[in-house]
């Protein structure tokens, strides 16, 4: 949460604000009922805190990632402060839980396997840990046109969660794909940070 804050640009109390919400949105998707109203207000909470961020840097930019945002120049004109907004709180989710469970399972799994320390080739182990026990194992796409696959039609419009997990623990795509190997680049890549245009 401080290494987001400070990318963001936000002084360092906004660490306990960040982590706060983080914290009661992630209770609310647990599906736990009695998480939900918090949740949804935690969520707007965080909309509004971004919300007074965007609107300062605005005003007086700053060298910072929001800043960069609201200056990028895209096909059809510049981010507007919404899309802004809702791109600094996708950091602040997704960095947040995401980022510190990714990073205890990885350690976990290189624990078991001490017999690959010596001359690890850390974007290797990075990528075989993203493939192996990735912390998101889904994908939502809608699909923009009728869709054949295995004998059944999805049709446009159709939404569709795809395991992504079970997509690189396919062993007609590559051997031996439960075996964790962090020692080895694999063929194989992984989706754990999704596929097409969010990527």
């Amino acid at each position: 949460v401080r290494v987001i804050s400070h990318v963001l640009g936000t002084p360092a109390r906004d660490v306990a604000v960040f982590s706060d919400v983080a914290e009661r949105i992630l209770n609310a998707q647990s599906g736990a009922a009695e998480y939900v109203a918090d949740g949804l207000a935690a969520h707007d909470e965080l909309d509004q805190h971004l919300e007074r961020i965007v609107a300062a840097r605005r005003v007086a930019p700053r060298a910072d990632l929001v800043s960069d945002l609201l200056d990028t120049e895209l096909l059809d004109g510049k981010l507007s402060d919404d899309e802004v907004v809702a791109i600094a709180g996708s950091l602040v989710m997704a960095g947040t839980d995401t980022t510190r469970n990714q990073l205890a399972i990885g350690l976990h799994l290189l624990a078991s396997r001490p017999d690959v320390w010596t001359n690890l080739d850390a974007e290797a182990v990075v990528d075989e840990l993203l493939r192996f026990a990735p912390i998101s194992h889904t994908l939502l796409r809608i699909a923009t046109t009728d869709v054949q696959l295995h004998g059944a039609t999805i049709p446009a419009g159709t939404l569709v969660m795809l395991n992504s997990a079970q997509a690189t623990r396919d062993a007609a795509a590559a051997p031996d794909p439960n075996a964790f190997e962090p020692g080895q680049a694999r063929s194989l890549p992984h989706l754990a940070f999704g596929h097409g245009a969010k990527y």
